[in-house]
């Protein structure tokens, strides 16, 4: 229900176009991106309020956290 919201879609299909850029394999771009999609919402902590706005900024959190660890 968190992503149930306008414009968070579009977000995910240009998180999987700015991937695909980066990637050489497209199935790893696509998974990642929808990895960081899903894991924005979790972080956001609630069920309604995200806004499309909001998911950019929480997944490259979640990004720059996975390379941290890496």
């Amino acid at each position: 229900p968190t992503l149930a919201s306008a414009g968070t879609g579009d977000v995910l299909a240009g998180m999987i176009a700015a991937l695909l850029a980066q990637c050489d394999e497209p199935w790893q771009a696509v998974q990642a991106a929808v990895f960081l999609h899903g894991a924005a919402a979790d972080d956001f902590g609630a069920d309604v309020g995200l806004v499309a706005g909001d998911v950019a900024p929480l997944a490259a959190r979640r990004l720059a956290q996975l390379r941290a660890a890496a």
